[in-house]
């Protein structure tokens, strides 16, 4: 797909905080650790051949601490690459500090509400364009996965019916984008 020349970016997603390992030398001796870190460096190359611009998105952790290892690990993949780091995660934590009642998490694992999946897609449309992006009142009929969806990593997602939806149509209004 990279070489096919239709993408102009590509966007890696931290794993669930795995790049947390990063961050101390013990860390980064674990074979999960040494396995994300290879994972992301072939990607980045990849694309790199095809001069696709490389984003990593970061992720957010429970606490202070954990969010400044998964923010070194972010920090330590993209070092001495072209790709470019989107740490999200201060910004995710930040908001929730300062709108209590809007959760930030569906579930005790940390999986992103609504709210934080649009303030992550807001992040991450103006680090691809460099614009501010405009809050506009929508409808899809796209499916609005679980976190845990059963997902098969050897199929292409539009060949996974378990992911098509029903064809009902999610509106979101533009006060909860603004």
């Amino acid at each position: 797909e990279i070489a096919s020349g239709r993408w102009q970016a590509l966007v890696l997603q931290e794993r669930g905080g795995t790049l947390a390992c990063l961050a101390n030398p013990q860390g980064r001796e674990q074979d999960e650790c040494v396995a994300s870190l290879a994972a992301h460096k072939r990607f980045i190359e990849l694309a790199g051949k095809y001069n696709v611009r490389v984003i990593v998105l970061g992720t957010w952790g429970p606490d202070a601490i954990w969010q400044g290892k998964l923010s070194r690990g972010l920090n330590r993949v993209v070092s001495g690459t072209k790709a470019e780091a989107l740490d999200v995660g201060p910004l995710v934590r930040e908001f929730g500090k300062k709108h209590g009642g809007t959760p930030m998490a569906i579930d005790a694992i940390g999986h992103p509400s609504v709210d934080a999946n649009l303030l992550v897609a807001s992040a991450l449309y103006r680090q691809l364009t460099g614009n501010a992006p405009q809050a506009v009142a929508f409808a899809t009929t796209a499916a609005l996965l679980p976190a845990m969806s059963d997902i098969k990593p050897d199929q292409l997602l539009s060949q996974q019916p378990q992911l098509a939806g029903d064809g009902r149509e999610t509106k979101i209004e533009q006060a909860r984008l603004a």
